[in-house]
């Protein structure tokens, strides 16, 4: 059908027919279903390259290598954490902006979220699996609606063997987290099998754990993890870029780094709070 300038659901118009544009309708269809979804061909593969050779680089860097062994090798048993990676090249303000991945958090978390965290896995053979949890950390009842999700940027082939993400389809509609013996039951979760450009996106209460990885190689991804406005976020970035940074991207990426929060890390500003609720309060989230 086509969407009109109703005013019952204003910003939201704009925003549905931007996902249609961008052919995401059954994704997000597959969200609302499901609790998670996975677009193929999201991520341009030479954004894909430059994206594992920095991480590759700060991986090496972080375990004070001079590289880190493409097969695995440095990362027996273990799964590497880096986190703060938005200050950590250009290449990741692409990836924060990627249209696609946007507009899935726009649409999962309304106009204003911001980003929470910015981190990759680098997983090596013999990885263990990972628990059975969710993404928003609250305490129940959870609501509905999310205040956190996931976009999770598959940056080499997704595999069970290889210790893909898997998830319990349509958990994100019990709204709170997996008792320990749901923990347990492992034929309730679905491996996502992928080819590497693609992305999964998820809602912050859909169950999800990763399998272990039992293939030879690295797994490698990228977390964009975001959270409604009124979260304070994991990694603060705005006070940690440049100012260059800031200015070579457009205005959306100052206020998904917190640009137009009323916090910052150690101040609370009420003249820009007043101002923050007052604008966020005439939108449609």
């Amino acid at each position: 059908m086509k969407i009109g300038d109703w005013k019952a659901t204003r910003g939201l118009n704009e925003q549905y027919r931007h996902l249609r544009e961008l052919g995401l309708e059954t994704n997000i269809a597959e969200l609302e279903t499901f609790g998670f979804t996975v677009v193929e061909n999201a991520i341009p593969l030479e954004l894909v390259d430059r994206l594992v050779e920095r991480i590759l680089a700060v991986s090496a860097e972080r375990l004070g290598l001079d590289a880190v062994e493409k097969d695995g090798s440095n990362h027996q048993e273990t799964t590497q954490a880096l986190n703060y990676l938005l200050a950590e090249g250009r290449c990741f303000e692409e990836a924060l902006m990627l249209p696609k991945a946007v507009a899935l958090h726009t649409y999962m978390l309304g106009e204003s979220y911001v980003v929470n965290a910015l981190q990759a896995f680098v997983k090596g053979p013999g990885a263990p699996a990972l628990r059975l949890h969710i993404d928003s950390p609250f305490p129940e009842p959870l609501p509905r609606h999310s205040q956190a999700a996931n976009v999770n940027f598959l940056l080499t082939d997704y595999t069970a063997e290889g210790g893909a993400l898997r998830f319990v389809p349509g958990s994100h509609r019990f709204c709170r987290h997996p008792t320990a013996a749901e923990m347990a039951m492992e034929d309730m979760m679905v491996p996502i099998e992928a080819p590497r450009g693609s992305i999964v996106a998820f809602h912050g209460t859909t169950w999800h754990s990763a399998c272990p990885k039992t293939s030879s190689g690295l797994r490698i991804n990228l977390i964009y993890y975001a959270c409604r406005y009124y979260i304070r976020p994991q990694e603060f970035y705005l006070n940690r870029l440049p100012k260059e940074v800031l200015e070579r991207n457009p205005e959306r990426f100052t206020r998904i780094v917190g640009g137009d929060l009323p916090f910052t890390d150690s101040t609370y500003d009420m003249g820009k709070a007043t101002s923050f609720m007052s604008h966020r309060f005439g939108q449609h989230r």
